[in-house]
């Protein structure tokens, strides 16, 4: 009997079913990812490792949650990095305008009024 099934599946040209349902092994292998994509995905995550310190640049559980937390906080600080430089350049407007008598706030009504 398992003669005959196994000559139904030859027949159509596919294998014999997995276990999981009427997905055969070759589909299910390519859903799980291969090696290769395995790999390729860990030496993504080991490159933007790279310099910190201890087992976080070659273990790579611990690897991938401080890679995830370091883009976060690289995230946070492109935002943080321009509302530093706008304060900066506020501080550095203030103080060049006040040398000339003047306010920040009025200097850049001002400023709009002749459309700068």
């Amino acid at each position: 009997q398992t003669g005959q099934s196994n000559a139904r599946y030859q027949q159509n040209g596919s294998r014999r079913p997995c276990k999981q349902g009427s997905q055969t092994r070759a589909t299910n292998r390519m859903v799980r990812g291969g090696h290769a994509n395995r790999a390729v995905k860990r030496a993504k995550v080991f490159a933007l490792a790279k310099g910190f310190r201890g087992r976080a640049k070659n273990c790579y559980s611990i690897s991938v949650r401080r890679v995830h937390k370091a883009l976060q906080y690289q995230y946070i600080s492109r935002r943080l990095k321009k509302r530093d430089m706008r304060r900066l350049w506020i501080t550095r407007i203030n103080q060049g305008v006040q040398e000339h008598g003047t306010r920040y706030s009025t200097f850049m009504r001002d400023m709009v009024e002749v459309q700068i």
